[in-house]
């Protein structure tokens, strides 16, 4: 549903956005397209310096100012969105989460951190800022995910905000279902592993210990 923010920022015209809201409605759109259209996948580079603006570096170094001490971000977005949750659930598949608690006493005060969410999933009680912490989640998603680029280290779900650390070689750690999934590996994981800015951490329902692929 941002899709817009994104192809309004780089200037994107002539297009059409189908959004969907559930699995059904994907499936029935998809089919529409692929009976209507001749579709090709758009050509992608796996790495770009995403370009920020005079607003998103200002507002970066805002970010910057709300810390007491000038060290190195580590950015972690803890969250999966409702679709894919909800499509995990339905499929009974390991839901993308990082459980607050793992977070916190994960702590480090030599760093500061920044989480990134959207408000209604930051006003959480488990999630709280601290001199070191800081929440992002700009109305915006553009700007929320240029926050990513001041980060030294990013940790996170498979989501946007990975996505955008590991298109901007920043290093990254994910956790990521144990599943297939051909298109996600394709284009969000594989290419990250090979070139070595993604490590991810493979989950499902029956891992104790999720196991680190290098």
């Amino acid at each position: 549903k941002k899709a817009r923010d994104f192809c309004d920022y780089l200037d994107i015209n002539n297009l059409e956005i189908i959004t969907f809201s559930n699995i059904e409605e994907f499936t029935q759109q998809r089919k529409i397209l692929l009976d209507s259209a001749k579709i090709e996948i758009c050509p992608r580079d796996f790495f770009y310096d995403f370009p920020l603006n005079d607003s998103m570096n200002e507002l970066n170094d805002n970010i910057k100012r709300n810390f007491v001490k000038c060290q190195p971000i580590i950015g972690i977005h803890p969250f999966g969105s409702e679709f894919a949750n909800d499509f995990a659930k339905t499929n009974r598949l390991i839901t993308k989460n990082i459980e607050a608690s793992v977070i916190y006493n994960s702590i480090n005060d030599n760093f500061n951190y920044l989480i990134f969410g959207t408000e209604n999933e930051l006003k959480n009680d488990d999630f709280y800022e601290r001199e070191n912490v800081k929440f992002v989640s700009f109305p915006n998603i553009i700007n929320s995910l240029s926050a990513v680029k001041l980060c030294s280290l990013f940790i996170g779900t498979d989501s946007c905000f990975k996505n955008m650390a590991c298109i901007n070689a920043i290093k990254t750690y994910c956790i990521l279902g144990g599943y297939k999934d051909d298109f996600r590996d394709k284009f969000f994981v594989t290419p990250y592993i090979q070139d070595r800015v993604l490590d991810i951490l493979n989950i499902n329902h029956d891992t104790d210990k999720p196991s680190l692929i290098i």
